[in-house]
């Protein structure tokens, strides 16, 4: 009995230590998960993976990484950021860009490498290694590969050896762009020639300014300029007292030299060289299709000898329009910014009617404010001048046939010969014109177009409309409103907001800031595409609106406020699918052709872009 008691506590004893034993196993293993839990949690708050222990020379850790926003071809793409480290190295996730830039790669996790196919070489990333190999040769780099969450880190050098990729960052916030354009080729290089003045010299080159088409040798002791018509068809260069023609549209010959004063100024159709000679107090007009020159008259002066002080700044600078029949002769003159316009109409020699003017849409009638006698329409040849009214206010054409104008009764509507005078509730204002010649005007706040003709009301407007711009009468439109600072886009009366008034660009002579339409709008020479400018402090926004399928698009483009200055902002279309827009530091090829690449680059030092 005694024994069998003995082994029976034994027994017990061994169960009752295996029990604990349990226990504590048991404890220690929620304890070990609890810290590798935590362990976990721990790297991935600090956004950083640590190289293992056998990754070799070069895999130093970059150290503690901050987010910075990442824009790819001008998009701003959710869940694609760039990293800093503390020394400004950059970060960016190569295998997010390479599916956003098409490029094929395999991801081998056990060999921790990244393989991808650039043209016909090859591409090697392997993670932690502070090299890789691109075809035949080994670059090296500040800091190895790094895994941050599901994607891989790569320093931005990198991308500096991949064809097509440019990278720029902003002065201003330190966000990162990334462009990318794969299949930029000679034809397109050659086929844009741009102006730039180089060591202060102008010169002609293709699109990047590597390859020198016609520059100037001549030593001056200033830099040469370049000045260009108001429909960007003309365009002069001035060096040492001398004028030659860069650009014009009757010649595609290289730059040449005419005989006009170096005062002289593109006329605003690009059709003439306009200068006046203070001293002899008379104006000179060049004829840049057949070469000749001849003077114009004193219309400058005789502006300013009845206006006086009134005499709106910098009128008659400008050369509006110089048109001479068989018994007439027309002179528009106009400002630096062609806002305010002054016609004389001239028959056998004599003025017949001059005054402040403004155009009929088609342009086949001119409304006259002739001082001390009210206003008058008149035909271009100055046959049939007809009184519209004194004592009269806010005249203006509202499309070719109709007049609007306010007096102490209301407001008024007549025809453009001063008849069938009709009072309205409404202000009229005419806000615009299609390219086919169809005008856009308002009725209050309610939106109209005239078509050959015939008026048809569009829809009402919940804001005043100041401006709007369209391909056709079937649209869309982009209406402008200043009093609820927008832009937007109408499409079958429906209405959507794509930016603000007060970002559109702003004229680049103009004291108060006044928006300049024709810089800010542009339609691609298929009428397939309408862009909208805007300029913020950082960056240059363009709205793309699809007239086809009526997408919106926003696409981003680094322009620090240093350079965003709206004197060097500048747009061409090279083709339907090829939009170059410039600075004078900076230019941008942005192909809309499937989908959207960009071709970037920055001028060198001492290089300026003046013209595309």
């Amino acid at each position: 009995m005694k024994r069998f008691n003995s082994v029976s506590v034994f027994i017990i004893i061994i169960s009752i230590l295996s029990l604990a034993a349990i226990i504590i196993s048991i404890k220690t293993s929620i304890t070990m998960a609890e810290k590798r839990d935590h362990a976990v949690r721990n790297t991935a708050e600090e956004e950083i993976t640590t190289p293992p222990a056998n990754a070799g020379i070069g895999a130093a850790g970059p150290g503690k990484l901050t987010e910075h926003p990442l824009y790819f071809n001008g998009d701003r793409i959710d869940g694609i950021n760039a990293f800093f480290t503390d020394q400004k190295e950059i970060f960016l996730p190569i295998d997010k860009v390479f599916d956003e830039a098409g490029i094929e790669f395999q991801v081998f996790n056990s060999d921790d490498m990244l393989e991808a196919g650039i043209g016909s070489r090859k591409l090697l990333v392997r993670l932690w290694e502070d090299k890789f190999t691109l075809g035949n040769n080994e670059i090296k780099l500040p800091f190895g590969a790094i895994t941050e969450g599901e994607s891989i880190l790569v320093p931005s050098d990198m991308f500096g050896y991949i064809d097509g990729f440019e990278l720029d960052i902003s002065k201003d916030t330190g966000d990162v762009f990334l462009n990318y354009y794969p299949y930029i080729d000679d034809k397109v290089l050659d086929s844009v020639k741009m102006v730039r003045i180089v060591g202060g010299r102008a010169r002609l080159t293709d699109l990047t300014g590597k390859k020198s088409i016609w520059s100037n040798s001549e030593n001056g002791a200033f830099d040469d300029m370049l000045v260009t018509s108001g429909d960007k068809s003309l365009s002069v260069i001035k060096s040492n007292e001398r004028i030659y023609i860069a650009k014009s549209r009757y010649s595609d010959k290289l730059p040449y030299r005419v005989d006009a004063g170096f005062s002289a100024v593109p006329s605003a159709d690009g059709r003439y060289l306009y200068w006046v000679d203070f001293d002899g107090k008379v104006s000179y007009v060049y004829d840049v299709k057949n070469d000749w020159k001849r003077k114009l008259g004193d219309f400058y002066f005789r502006i300013r000898d009845e206006y006086g002080e009134d005499c709106p700044q910098g009128m008659g600078n400008v050369l509006y329009e110089y048109a001479v029949g068989e018994k007439h002769r027309r002179i528009t003159l106009t400002d630096d910014n062609l806002e305010s316009f002054y016609t004389f109409i001239e028959r056998n020699g004599k003025v017949v009617v001059s005054g402040f003017s403004s155009y009929s849409p088609n342009k086949k009638s001119i409304l006259l404010r002739v001082k001390g006698r009210g206003y008058y329409t008149s035909n271009p040849e100055g046959t049939r001048i007809n009184f519209i009214g004194n004592n009269i206010a806010n005249v203006q054409w509202i499309d070719d046939n109709r007049l609007f104008f306010e007096t102490e009764e209301g407001y008024f509507i007549c025809d453009r010969n001063g008849k069938n005078i009709e009072n309205t509730s409404y202000y009229w204002q005419r806000v615009g014109q299609t390219e086919n010649g169809d005008v856009f005007f308002t009725k209050g706040n309610t939106l109209y177009i005239q078509t050959n003709g015939t008026e048809k009301e569009l829809l009402e407007l919940p804001w005043e409309c100041g401006f709007v711009y369209g391909i056709s009468s079937e649209g869309p439109y982009i209406a402008v409103s200043r009093d609820d600072d927008g832009v937007f886009c109408i499409k079958n009366k429906s209405i959507k907001e794509i930016g603000k008034y007060s970002a559109l660009l702003k004229n680049k002579k103009a004291q108060d800031g006044n928006v300049d339409y024709k810089k800010s709008f542009s339609i691609s020479p298929d009428n397939n595409k309408v862009v909208v400018f805007q300029q913020g402090d950082d960056f240059i926004t363009i709205n793309l609106v699809n007239t086809a399928d009526e997408t919106i698009k926003n696409i981003i483009l680094n322009c620090s406020s240093d350079e965003s200055n709206v004197k060097s902002i500048s747009h061409k279309w090279v083709s339907d699918e090829l939009l170059l827009v410039t600075t004078h530091n900076k230019g941008w090829l942005i192909s809309f052709k499937n989908k959207i690449n960009i071709f970037s680059w920055v001028e060198p030092r001492g290089s300026i872009i003046l013209e595309s």
